[in-house]
């Protein structure tokens, strides 16, 4: 009786192991990739110089870049490498936040990113609040140096100080160029 049950037993073995070598030898198989955000062209100079560009087209500088998560799952928007920049600072309160715009109370706003989960928090200390928001989102596309549509995908919270304007506390504000922003005073 225990040939029977080992006769078949060793052919399905056989038959296991054809199959996992077939699959082995013939190497993956091609996936449906949708089309890279970014490329790489080449400047027609001597040496060729790689130039990363936008999906438009635009040059994007040569510094380090950085992923940042989105509002979109499995989305990432890559960005200039704003932790490089010298005028960033470690929370001395939090290691987990950096202040990208220092924190001089003369400021009419401040923007700080929290590393564990993407966060940008923008905080307009001053009025006319729809000049002052327009100018902080301005220096976080200039220090990003992404789109204003790349913008909008990002994680950022805006807030006003409530000795600024207690009309908005607690509101999602929204940065002035994305379609689900709060319009503000000028």
């Amino acid at each position: 009786m225990s040939k029977f049950i080992f006769g078949p037993l060793i052919v399905l073995v056989l038959i296991g192991i054809a199959v996992g070598a077939w699959f082995f030898l013939r190497g993956p198989s091609p996936v449906n990739q949708t089309a890279p955000v970014t490329q790489t062209t080449t400047l027609p100079v001597a040496g060729s110089v790689p130039v990363t560009t936008t999906a438009s087209g635009n040059p994007i500088s040569s510094q380090p870049m950085i992923s940042l998560p989105t509002t979109v799952d499995n989305l990432f928007v890559s960005a200039r490498d704003f932790t490089l920049d010298p005028a960033v600072s470690i929370d001395p309160n939090d290691p987990a936040v950096l202040d990208l715009t220092g924190t001089a109370s003369s400021s009419p706003f401040s923007i700080t990113y929290r590393k564990t989960d993407g966060l940008f928090t923008m905080l307009l200390r001053a009025e006319p609040l729809g000049a002052v928001r327009a100018e902080a989102s301005q220096k976080l596309l200039d220090l990003l140096q992404v789109s204003k549509q790349e913008a909008c995908n990002l994680i950022v919270d805006v807030r006003i100080a409530s000795t600024t304007n207690s009309l908005y506390e607690g509101k999602y504000i929204g940065l002035p160029f994305c379609e689900w922003s709060i319009p503000l005073p000028q």
